[in-house]
């Protein structure tokens, strides 16, 4: 198995040499059966669709094992040590047995997804794949946020009117929103087929209205990132080196003023600053997730090596539910042990992408922004068992893992 710290100085390898109809299918239906999942996933009975194409996807890329099998990516080594460590847990408390059973599909999923996207053209099939489900969720959803824009232009929203539509959640409505735009920016800066375009306007157009009506401060900072990001991503295959630091600048300059006017059209404008300007304890959503954090260390303290289990904090604190915090529920149910192998996971596949971006171009610094916001979106929710993001992210190091193994 070879290391995803190997030669993280070397120059780029070249795309894979050996590409067959069945990688090519597998990588079609694993794309599918992430875009499906905010489709489908929170509709009774449409649920089974993305479960479908993962089952599908996952029997697909293991028969391509059997004409090549690819390294593994230190980075999904860990992740995969990371869930077979809360295994434990079933032991003493097998009554988390549904939920461990979902981490472990999104961790099959993730392995699938590994194997077969291994290649740039094939992440830009899984990010425009992504993109298209836009004009789905946007058609699903259209009646809501039409009306939600009919009642702005008359009078102020509140609180209550923050859009959520099929997601059930304004924030989870947010962040697939932002993730919308930079899959249409990874594929617009990246493609030169004609379909480029109305896979931008799908992507950026769907997203941001969804981030715009759904009030979410997480939204708000990824958004942030993908503004600073697209002019590096613009610079192209040619690096910025082709770039003059005045037409950057330009650039810049123009992406904030454009997201300035955006954010002071903002519905929900209010409600993101009040926790700057009056504190954590004016808004009970942040005095909550403070409360959460708190209780975190405590629970921690008590188990500091190995944390007390998977689904410990929902189980051990007073709220009932998960941390809303990835690192936060790690660090309490996994402890410095899955701390640890989390790290590897999160931050390992950052530093081989900052270091590959001065050769790569405007993919690299696409896809080291998809890690930046996948890393940001991780401190505020809890996503190691994301069924779209994690498959995504396990591709990303798929391809690191291709382009830093390969000689």
């Amino acid at each position: 198995m070879a290391s995803g710290a190997v030669a993280l100085g070397r120059a780029p390898a070249l795309e894979m040499p050996y590409e067959s109809a069945l990688e090519r299918i597998a990588a079609v239906v694993c794309s599918l059966a992430i875009a499906s999942v905010p489709i489908f996933s929170t509709a009774e009975n449409l649920s089974f669709i993305p479960q479908a194409f993962a089952v599908l996807g996952t029997g697909l890329a293991l028969t391509t094992l059997l004409k090549r099998i690819p390294g593994v990516h230190l980075s999904m080594v860990s992740y995969a040590v990371l869930v077979l460590f809360w295994s434990i847990t079933l032991l003493s408390d097998p009554e988390v047995w549904p939920e461990y059973l979902t981490l472990i599909k999104v961790c099959v999923l993730a392995l699938a997804c590994h194997i077969v996207f291994r290649s740039k053209d094939r992440l830009l099939l899984l990010f425009g794949t992504y993109c298209a489900s836009g004009l789905v969720t946007l058609g699903m959803n259209w009646r809501q946020i039409r009306a939600l824009g009919t009642s702005m232009a008359g009078s102020s929203l509140s609180e209550k009117d923050r859009f959520a539509g099929t997601f059930d959640n304004a924030n989870d409505a947010g962040i697939y929103g932002v993730m919308l735009m930079l899959g249409a920016c990874i594929v617009f800066f990246n493609c030169r087929k004609w379909w480029r375009w109305p896979l931008a306007a799908i992507g950026l157009g769907a997203g941001l209205a969804i981030c715009f009506f759904s009030g979410s401060r997480k939204a708000m900072l990824g958004l942030g990132c993908l503004i600073l990001a697209v002019p590096w991503m613009a610079a192209g295959q040619g690096g910025m080196r082709r770039w003059r630091p005045v037409k950057m600048a330009v650039l810049l300059a123009l992406m904030a003023v454009l997201g300035g006017l955006l954010f002071s059209r903002l519905p929900f404008v209010d409600r993101l600053l009040e926790p700057f300007s009056r504190g954590i304890a004016s808004d009970s959503s942040s005095e909550l997730r403070f409360a959460m954090l708190t209780r975190v260390f405590e629970l921690w303290a008590a188990h500091p090596l190995f944390g007390c289990g998977f689904e410990g904090f929902s189980r051990l604190s007073e709220f009932g539910v998960y941390s809303h915090t990835t690192f936060g529920e790690v660090l309490c149910n996994a402890g410095l042990v899955g701390m640890a192998l989390l790290a590897v996971f999160y931050f390992l596949p950052g530093l081989q992408l900052f270091r590959m971006r001065r050769l790569g171009g405007g993919f690299s610094v696409g896809l080291l922004t998809f890690w930046a916001i996948f890393t940001i979106f991780s401190i505020f929710a809890v996503l190691f068992d994301s069924r779209e993001f994690v498959p995504m992210y396990a591709g990303i190091c798929g391809y690191l893992q291709e382009r830093t193994g390969m000689t």
